[in-house]
């Protein structure tokens, strides 16, 4: 549609409210950058513009088209659903549902299916804390496509995006996602593929890094978790960041080693790498997280 002239644009649009209409059980992608360049969508409330090229454009309509991903997914208030126009939008009634806690704890909220024309595998829903006011900030408009899915399972599912939101946005953010704006699909591929290892190696070191329900003390090695916790900066908590920071600390040495091997190159300075190395073989006596059975204690923490 990017040579579709403003004064054909009525006729465009109503040969693609036909076509839908006809063929609404399938999906379609339109691409508009010129009008949405030049400000034509004037009934939309909100536009995007995503400038793909050929690549982009192939992987995304592969991806539309193909995913069979059950979903539970937040929308807009206002967010639109195509349907023939002789068919009409059911508000079913109003259900109680818990909404469980992380804590175990419940609180009571209201949850209704609205349905577009005929009920299909995608489902609209009403989830809010009064049914009769509706208040704005209490409630929300959710899609999902699971199959089967009960009215009380739905209200549940959708809470784990606030876990999601709380636990795993600031934690890739912390490991850098947030430091670069890339545009090129290859490299943003490249740079969450390292995001999501750095995350993998710090969720997987998690249950080896010291706690509070796991003293330092009882840690194996002739105390050497005693010796850790003397670290100026070392954190006791017990939360993500506070074991990021932690296991940051343990391969600190290796990294710092690594940097300096080109200037010790240069300046030999026999002390100084005995020093690091037996730095670096204290560290290796911190238990990982996937140690090998055949190999020494000193290497079981190499493998980060």
């Amino acid at each position: 549609m990017d040579e579709l002239k403003e004064a054909d644009s009525n006729y465009t649009l109503g040969q693609i409210q036909g076509f839908s209409n006809q063929f609404h059980r399938n999906q379609f992608i339109i691409t508009c950058r010129i009008a949405a360049r030049d400000y034509i969508f004037e009934p939309f409330t909100q536009v995007e513009i995503a400038d793909f090229d050929d690549q982009q454009i192939a992987t995304f309509a592969k991806k539309w088209f193909h995913n069979k991903h059950d979903y539970v997914v937040a929308i807009r208030s206002n967010h639109g659903v195509w349907m023939p126009s002789h068919q009409r939008i059911r508000y079913n009634k109003w259900r109680k549902f818990d909404r469980i806690f992380a804590d175990g704890t419940k609180q009571v909220r209201y949850i209704r299916e609205v349905i577009y024309g005929k009920r299909r595998s995608r489902q609209y829903w009403e989830i809010t804390t009064n049914p009769q006011t509706l208040p704005p900030n209490e409630t929300w408009s959710v899609m999902t496509r699971i199959p089967d899915v009960k009215y009380h399972q739905v209200g549940n599912l959708y809470r784990l995006r606030n876990w999601v939101e709380y636990g795993l946005k600031p934690s890739k953010n912390e490991l850098g996602w947030a430091d670069f704006r890339l545009t090129s699909y290859t490299n943003i591929e490249k740079w969450w593929e390292l995001v999501c290892s750095a995350y993998l190696l710090v969720s997987l070191h998690s249950n080896a890094l010291p706690t509070l329900q796991k003293p330092l003390a009882n840690i194996p090695n002739t105390g050497l978790g005693i010796l850790l916790a003397e670290h100026r900066y070392w954190d006791f908590k017990t939360g993500w960041k506070n074991l990021l920071n932690n296991l940051r600390l343990i391969v600190q040495p290796f990294v710092a080693s690594q940097l300096m091997q080109f200037w010790l190159k240069v300046f030999p300075i026999p002390e100084l790498s005995v020093g690091l190395n037996r730095l670096l073989a204290f560290m290796n006596r911190f238990p990982g997280a996937i140690p090998l059975a055949d190999a020494p204690a000193d290497f079981h923490f190499f493998s980060a």
